[in-house]
């Protein structure tokens, strides 16, 4: 999984199932496919990319879920056990994404995850990045 890079100079890798976008040292943005039903062997595969991208940095995903996909129940349970994971935040195109992700939060609420859900259509892909970065270590920042 070597990177790519996008018009604006900024690091992209392509997984089979998604796209995962290098927003800053410590923070990334998974974009997943559209209409694809997320599998634990998907789960795991984008376990590999971030254990090599931070190997022992806290870091922080944005979750853009910008096209329509749903998990396997075994992915549910599975997705988000990264041991350096300090924050998540979650951008929702619709009410029914964003109902599907509180019912995400629930069956992992035993992990205590820093979650936090933004209304895509209101800027809240930008608030997002910017609550995300106010999660995060300062001196890792560079976008």
């Amino acid at each position: 999984m070597s990177p790519n890079f996008s018009l604006g100079g900024k690091m992209e890798y392509k997984l089979s199932f998604a796209d995962i976008n290098v927003l800053a040292n410590n923070a990334i943005e998974i974009v997943i496919k559209k209409n694809i039903e997320v599998s634990l062997e998907m789960v795991e595969e984008s376990h590999i990319l971030l254990s090599r991208l931070f190997p022992h940095e806290t870091f922080g995903i944005l979750m853009n879920r910008i096209h329509p996909h749903s998990f396997t129940y075994e992915a549910k349970l599975c997705m988000g056990t990264y041991e350096n994971l300090a924050a998540i935040a979650v951008v929702n195109y619709s009410p029914a994404q964003l109902l599907n992700s509180q019912k995400i939060h629930a069956i992992r609420k035993v992990d205590n995850w820093n979650l936090k859900h933004f209304e895509g259509l209101d800027l809240g892909w930008q608030d997002a990045q910017q609550w995300l970065k106010s999660q995060l270590p300062l001196d890792r920042l560079s976008a």
